[in-house]
């Protein structure tokens, strides 16, 4: 009896403590529980999990290894497919690339050689028109030429029957000149006068200076203040007359505010006359042309287009009739233009009026006022051109600019003939040429 009971106190014994060891120390994962958390004594935990543990360990081991495997495998298979598409691409790009190259000399081959055939027939187009342009300048010379004759004829037979009166009222261009001429100071870029021997006779503080006619002198003066004024000097260097701004007022009612010597027919004195180029309020650039004399007046009151020198107490002038401008404007070339200028043409004297009945006239003058540039861009989206391709674009772009070229100038000329013809009809001189 004595030894059952001690059986079953063993027994009861080795059971608590398999519980006991199973729970504390048989599992390390015990220790991620609450009852480890909360127990008062903690005993050191041992150095090996339990076989169920272990397994389960294990398991997930294997399946946190798979998984990672399976990932890896995936990110590479993503890899090896994006490399194979991008090589797709760039051998699809690099096929693209010589396909349109190909095809760009294909098409530079095609458009020179068009460009070619219409540079020769382009070419004896323009030597046909230049040929009947000849024919018409011919004519047209022809009949300036004479009408140039009948007014030289005019002024001569007005020099045999003028009467020399005073030199301020006739001034034959054979007289020979004043001694004092304009020369130009290089060390300060202003004129004074020498004599015919090359001696300086007045001192060179002027801006600008016209040679000596009838003892006096015009120049433009700059004094301390910057202000600009046309003066008139004699042989000493003294002022004769001022044109100020007084003078404008006085001669010009309040309607003119400058002149300047005419640049187109010669800067200087003849027959006691200067031809200038007046500033009118309002702006006229049609009838701004007058002449004043030696003693600074206003001799012929600027009504005129343009006035050439006195010669034998006459000069050609021209009265402004009217205008037309003809333009249009093409995509490729520019802006093409026409004017045409109609005149009064003939002799006047002293006095500005006509010594005979005027011929009428017609300048004109047409061509071509700017070219457009045209640049290839090239867009972020479309693929960049290849340099085939750039010479391709530019071949047909000049290509296309000669034609519609062409095509305009062909247009502008009939439209300018047209008009010519009809001046001709009405009894006009004409007198024109195309810019280029």
């Amino acid at each position: 009896m004595r030894y059952v009971l001690l059986l079953l106190l063993l027994g009861v014994s080795l059971s608590g403590w398999a519980q006991g060891h199973t729970n504390t120390w048989g599992c390390q994962n015990f220790y991620k529980t609450k009852a480890y958390e909360d127990a008062t004594a903690r005993p050191e935990p041992c150095c090996w999990p339990c076989p169920p543990c272990k397994a389960k360990e294990d398991a997930e081991l294997a399946k946190k290894k798979a998984e990672d495997e399976r990932i890896q495998a995936e990110i590479l298979a993503r890899i090896n497919k994006k490399k194979a598409d991008e090589q797709a691409k760039r051998d699809a790009a690099a096929k693209d690339l010589a396909n349109r190259r190909s095809a760009a000399l294909s098409q530079l081959t095609a458009t020179e050689a068009n460009a070619r055939e219409f540079d020769r027939l382009n070419q004896a187009n323009q030597e046909r028109r230049a040929a009947v342009r000849r024919r018409y300048q011919q004519q047209e010379d022809q009949a300036n030429k004479a009408y140039a004759d009948y007014l030289r004829q005019l002024q001569d037979a007005q020099g045999a029957t003028a009467s020399v009166a005073a030199p301020e009222d006739f001034w034959n261009e054979t007289v020979p000149m004043s001694s004092f001429e304009p020369v130009e100071d290089p060390k300060t870029r202003l004129w004074g006068y020498q004599n015919k021997q090359g001696k300086p006779v007045l001192e060179a503080r002027y801006q600008q200076a016209l040679p000596f006619h009838q003892g006096v002198g015009l120049v433009l003066y700059r004094d301390p203040k910057g202000t600009y004024t046309r003066q008139l000097i004699n042989t000493r260097g003294e002022v004769v007359r001022s044109f100020d701004k007084s003078y404008f007022e006085t001669v010009g009612g309040g309607t003119l505010t400058d002149f300047a010597p005419s640049s187109d027919h010669g800067k200087a004195f003849s027959g006691g006359l200067l031809v200038v180029e007046f500033s009118k309020k309002p702006y006229d650039r049609n009838t701004r042309v007058g002449c004043i004399d030696t003693k600074g007046n206003v001799a012929i009151a600027p009504a005129f287009y343009y006035i050439k020198p006195f010669r034998n107490g006459t000069a050609e002038a021209a009265r402004f009739e009217d205008e037309e401008r003809y333009s249009f404007k093409d995509e490729y070339p520019g802006t093409y233009e026409a004017n045409f200028t109609y005149l009064q043409v003939g002799l006047i004297d002293r006095t500005g009026k006509w010594v005979a009945e005027p011929q009428k006239k017609m300048v004109y003058n047409y061509g071509l006022w700017g070219e457009n540039m045209y640049l290839t861009v090239e867009s972020a989206n479309a693929p960049r051109l290849s340099e085939e391709e750039k010479r391709a674009q530019k071949a047909r772009a000049d290509l296309e600019k000669k034609k519609a070229r062409a095509v305009s100038l062909a247009k502008l000329e009939a439209d300018v003939q047209q008009r010519v013809d009809a001046a001709k009809a009405r009894g006009y001189l004409t007198e024109g040429a195309q810019r280029n």
